[in-house]
């Protein structure tokens, strides 16, 4: 009796006299264990008592005073327990969401050591004992609803399994125990999707075989089977014929006349016979059966040897009419899967394609698919034959090898057994196969539909046979269920009854132990999808949880990720370490380029910096005694104000170098502010260097040491020649054609003539000041490379400050016009400002006082 019944049995004062000593005692350590939680926490002395009773009247006297860390530790202690407390129900809660309807039940059956057969450990022992020359142990089977622990059957069970449709038997039974087989396969179906969901696995194990001739899957013909090679003598001719005829009757089953069937079966036997010495094909039995008056058998009999068949073939042809022609219908409804030309060119010899040998399948690791649906001409009397065939070929190499069985189990599953693979011998050598290493599977949808196809008898004899019975539910039939709940078994429920006597003033309670089913009739009938009880030989019943195929190869995935073998791990080490060190060469040889990059670019950075100060400084001292005259008072009594303009503009182009320039500046924007009423601070901007020629500048300037003029001359010349080369790759708007166009459409011949064209694209005094700026700075870069970046960004701000003068000269005109300026004193302004875009040619034939030229714009 459990405690929870007895609990029922109990009176009310007993009851609450156990709950309030459970109280009691649940906040007596909750208070103990605060305290001393606050007590190590804080460091007091002395210690307060483990015991309750001393504790509680310590803080009901104050002696010990209840502080409010004191309560929050407790609180914390309660809220601990609670959490460890309720981890257990949180998690049975959980699992118990996860359950279905009827899975209580599993509660009841299938203990671990109960059912000891099915765990992993037993067929691995199993497995061991067998000597099975492979790495697998066994087939699966599912999951036990009780404890979620993996089920197995070894590789000496047959099985049966009985589920209705849509129940997930072939993608929670045929197809993981086909990708779990070891050896051959050979699968029976009516439908395509056995052969996708595995037939790609199985082709990593050995050659995959699809007997289609219904074009279920839509294969074409890739092989053909001879069905006389099975027939080698009289024994087999009569084998052969009782299963075709097993397979070829209708579904109601039975043998409506034991004459007349036991007749056609013999007839059908003999012309088989018959064929098969005489090396002629089905089409010859097709011939006989359909022609009672041809004896071309009876003679090709005798010539054989098989002179008694021949007599008996003779005495059948001789029969009176009426009864020849009742056994001859027979055999013709035998051999109807003749009239099918599809099926016939499986079993017909064909020279263009392989030829299927049961021996050579057996043998290996192959797959064969056998194909078929039930109809009025349906190839299931070949899918039956073939089957037969296979098995029997199984067992003979089965005898050939150490202890009588295959060394490699192989698997035969009889999927719609029923419709496809009606074979009569099947229940009595059921339990023959699973002492061969034939793993054979026999699937059915209802229990009556293995009484048609093999009587009471028989299906009876295949269920006994099978060590590992399993029923799927969605089956309506009450005799089958009936067996099935008490197989299961029962159990017992205390029932407490209570009674009082008339008075109420006294009553008694008592339990009453009652019997009921495990798993009654209406909870089979409507047992869920995935759920299955499981039988099997020496274990007890349990309710089993069927695993799809997906979910399993996922997780077998997933640990052989995780449990490679030495041998790979080596390996791959290895890989890594050859694609290490080549990594490594790779990566020296790109920094031994990269340093030889940089060393080439500091070089040609310290080049281009050297040329540049050149160039600047160069045009520098040539500009300088113009914009200095400007300094000279005497200089300003004889000047105009178109050479006021012409000074004011070189010194503004070099302010920022020269604080001479910058005073040249401010004293002719004062004179011109006195003397002519002109605002030339407006005009402080810099020209375009393509609009200014250097020989002007030289000849404007006052005359220099010859020999130094004459090296500065070179340099300009150099200047203004790349600079006419580089002009179309800037963009510029196209300017009148003139003849310094001309010489800039000269191209430098040389890679130094290139640079030196970059390096005189210095445009403006500012640009000159930002490169100089860019020149100190470099000093200090960390890498040549980030000088010449530098450098770089330096020359791009200074192209984007540069501006059409012409256009800001007109613009300013125009203002000091507005404004009230004299005309004659602002024209006298623009037209000096303006003669520094005149060509070359004619800034050479004008007097050198009057004309002073603005540096040239340097890179």
């Amino acid at each position: 009796m459990r405690l929870r019944d007895e609990i029922r049995t109990w009176e009310t004062s007993t009851v609450l006299l156990w709950v309030v000593c459970a109280t009691v005692g649940i906040v007596s350590v909750l208070l103990d264990l605060g305290v001393h939680l606050w007590a190590w926490w804080t460091s007091s002395r002395p210690s307060p008592p483990w015991n309750p009773f001393s504790l509680v009247p310590m803080l009901l006297r104050g002696s010990l005073p209840a502080t409010g860390g004191m309560w929050v530790c407790v609180g914390l202690v309660a809220a601990f327990l609670l959490l460890v407390a309720s981890a257990p129900w949180l998690a049975l809660r959980r699992a118990r969401s996860r359950r279905r309807r009827g899975d209580e039940a599993a509660a009841l059956v299938g203990d671990r050591r109960d059912t000891e057969p099915l765990s992993r450990d037993q067929v691995e022992a199993t497995a061991r004992r067998l000597k099975v020359g492979t790495d697998s142990f066994g087939l699966p089977v599912g999951r036990a609803v009780r404890d979620n622990r993996p089920l197995y059957s070894d590789f000496e069970a047959v099985a049966i399994a009985i589920a209705g449709p849509r129940t997930g038997k072939t993608t929670c039974w045929v197809v993981p125990r086909i990708l779990a087989a070891p050896g051959f396969v050979v699968a029976t179906s009516n439908k395509p999707d056995i052969v996708e969901l595995t037939r790609q696995v199985r082709c990593g194990r050995g050659q995959v075989w699809v007997f289609d001739p219904e074009q279920i899957v839509g294969e074409p013909q890739s092989f053909w089977w001879n069905l006389l090679g099975y027939v080698t003598d009289s024994k087999h001719a009569t084998v052969m014929a009782q299963a075709l005829m097993d397979a070829s009757r209708p579904a109601a089953g039975g043998q409506s006349n034991p004459f007349f069937d036991t007749g056609a079966r013999d007839l059908v036997a003999r012309f088989l016979l018959a064929a098969a010495r005489s090396g002629r094909s089905l089409a010859a039995v097709k011939q006989w059966v359909n022609d009672p008056g041809d004896d071309e058998a009876v003679a090709l009999l005798r010539q054989a040897g098989e002179h008694e068949k021949a007599d008996e073939l003779q005495a059948t042809l001789n029969m009176v009419e009426v009864t020849r022609s009742g056994i001859f219908a027979g055999a013709q409804q035998i051999m109807e899967f003749t009239a099918d030309e599809r099926t016939m060119s499986w079993v017909t010899p064909n020279g263009w394609i392989s030829e299927l040998r049961p021996e050579d399948l057996v043998s290996g690791a192959d797959t064969l698919y056998l194909l078929s649906q039930e109809g009025p001409v349906s190839a299931a009397p070949v899918v039956t034959a073939l089957t037969m065939a296979l098995t029997e070929a199984a067992m003979e190499h089965a005898k050939r090898q150490p202890a009588g069985r295959l060394s490699i189990p192989g698997l035969v599953m009889l999927d719609e057994a029923a419709n496809v693979c009606r074979w009569g011998q099947l229940p009595s050598l059921y339990s023959h196969f699973g002492s061969r290493g034939i793993l054979v599977d026999t699937i059915l949808q209802s229990w009556s539909q293995g009484v048609t196809a093999w009587g009471r008898e028989g299906m009876q004899t295949l269920w006994s046979a099978s060590n590992v019975k399993v029923y799927g539910g969605s089956v309506a039939e009450p005799e089958f269920l009936s067996m099935i709940s008490d197989l299961i078994g029962s159990h017992w429920v205390d029932q407490v009854q209570t009674t009082s006597s008339r008075g109420g003033s006294s009553s008694t309670r008592s339990l009453e132990a009652q019997e009921r089913k495990i798993a009654p009739i209406d909870q089979l009938g409507s047992l869920p999808k995935g759920r299955a009880w499981v039988l099997a030989s020496g274990s007890t019943a349990l309710l089993s949880r069927l695993v799809p195929f997906w979910e399993e190869t996922m997780r077998t995935t997933s640990k052989a990720k995780c449990t490679m073998s030495d041998d790979v791990l080596a390996e791959a080490s290895q890989e890594i370490a050859k694609a290490w060190r080549a990594g490594m060469q790779i990566a020296e040889f790109m920094a031994i380029r990269r340093q030889r990059e940089l060393a080439r670019a500091q070089r040609n950075s310290t080049e281009d910096e050297r040329r540049l100060r050149q160039v600047i400084e160069g045009e520098r001292r040539l500009a300088a005694p113009v914009y200095r005259a400007a300094l000279d008072k005497g200089w300003w009594e004889t000047a105009s104000a178109e050479q006021a303009a012409h000074t004011h503009c070189v010194a503004v182009r070099f302010s920022r170098l020269d604080p001479q320039a910058e005073q040249a500046v401010i004293e002719c924007e004062r004179q011109a502010r006195l003397k002519w009423n002109i605002n030339l601070a407006q005009t402080r901007r810099p020209l375009k260097s393509q609009d200014v020629d250097p020989q002007a500048l030289a000849a404007t300037a006052p005359a220099i040491a010859g020999e130094e003029q004459e090296n500065w001359g070179q340099h300009l010349d150099q200047s203004a020649h790349d600079r006419a080369h580089d002009a179309p790759s800037r963009k510029q708007p196209a300017a009148p054609a003139s003849q310094g166009d001309a010489r800039e459409a000269e191209k430098p011949s040389s890679r130094v003539a290139r640079r030196r064209a970059r390096a005189a694209r210095a445009c403006t005094d500012k640009e000159a000041a930002e490169a100089q700026d860019a020149l100190h700075a470099s000093a200090d870069a960390s890498t040549p490379a980030t000088r010449a970046e530098q450098a770089d960004v330096s020359r791009a701000r200074a192209a984007e400050t540069a501006w059409d003068s012409q256009a800001a000269c007109e613009e300013w005109a125009q203002q000091q016009i507005e404004a009230g300026c004299p005309p004659d004193a602002v024209r006298a302004a623009v037209t000096g400002r303006l003669a520094l875009h005149e060509p070359a040619s004619q800034a050479t034939r004008a007097p050198a006082r009057a004309r002073p030229a603005a540096p040239v714009r340097a890179r």
